[in-house]
């Protein structure tokens, strides 16, 4: 930790235990403990009297974290900045089949709850089943690509979900409109 972070931490630190010697039931288990010796559930009390009398404000979060993960953050950033500009950024392209089939779910399933119409020959409830059934089967996709130890008839449901996804996708392209 920074020197000034430290500060900073150490007299929030300091303001909030001043806090908790306040509260009488953080006094009785101190002076219960008076020989050094508390029980776990002591503990545990005095940690949940601590986080309710002080909670941690946002402003000392964001300073923790700015202290702890620099590179993090700035990296964050320009992946953020990054698809904005061009609807990736170069960390996606490390696992791109994952981007992808979380855009299209979350994407297919916003559609889904907004949609007022669809394909001619379907209705409003039948185009939503498809949308469904879209979403579904890139979230049966991801799932494949992530848990390597399905066993094999979650395998194989979600392998065919997946198809099933891929192939109304591929059907319904052109209509994926809200």
């Amino acid at each position: 930790m920074r020197k000034l972070t430290k500060s900073v931490f150490d007299a929030w630190h300091a303001q909030a235990e001043r806090a908790c010697q306040r509260d009488p039931e953080w006094v009785a288990i101190e002076e219960r403990g008076a020989g050094g010796v508390k029980s776990f559930d002591d503990l545990m009390t005095q940690n949940a009297i601590f986080h309710r009398l002080n909670p941690q404000p946002v402003w000392l979060k964001m300073l923790l974290f700015l202290d702890e993960e620099p590179g993090k953050v700035a990296d964050t950033a320009k992946w953020s900045l990054q698809r904005g500009q061009r609807g990736w950024s170069d960390n996606d392209l490390v696992r791109f089949d994952h981007y992808l089939a979380s855009v299209i779910s979350s994407g297919v399933r916003e559609l889904c709850e907004r949609t007022k119409g669809g394909p001619e020959e379907l209705t409003v409830d039948q185009w939503r089943a498809v949308l469904t059934t879209i979403a579904e089967g890139f979230e049966a996709r991801e799932e494949l690509s992530s848990n390597p130890d399905l066993d094999e008839e979650t395998t194989a449901a979600l392998a065919r979900s997946a198809s099933r996804g891929w192939s109304l996708l591929r059907t319904h392209f052109d209509s994926l409109w809200g």
